[in-house]
């Protein structure tokens, strides 16, 4: 039985779908799916961010709900400077390895 190598390639959206698998290609992969998680995860805590900040708005008058939508804000505000931070670490090491390959 002859598998098509070419089904597995054609959902890459990166590079030649007719080339062989190398390890450009395999970084190449990598980089776009951490990348968009990435970006995914930077929409999400800023939607998380502009939801608790409401909730925390609307609920001044009655403690306990305040108190709840405040520690999630801080939660989410947390989660999203986690987040800028992979950011700026992946390409700072992806800027420091560009720079030793060229």
């Amino acid at each position: 039985m002859q598998v098509n190598k070419n089904i597995f390639f054609a959902a890459v959206p990166l590079g030649n779908t007719n080339s062989a698998f190398t390890y450009d290609r395999l970084v190449g992969i990598l980089e776009y799916l951490v990348l968009n998680a990435l970006l995914l995860g930077e929409v999400i805590a800023t939607l998380a961010i502009v939801f608790y900040g409401v909730r925390m708005a609307t609920a001044r008058t009655e403690p306990a709900k305040f108190n709840a939508a405040k520690e999630s804000l801080i939660k989410a505000a947390i989660g999203a400077a986690l987040i800028f931070g992979a950011y700026t670490v992946i390409y700072t090491i992806q800027g420091a390895t560009d720079t030793l390959t060229k």
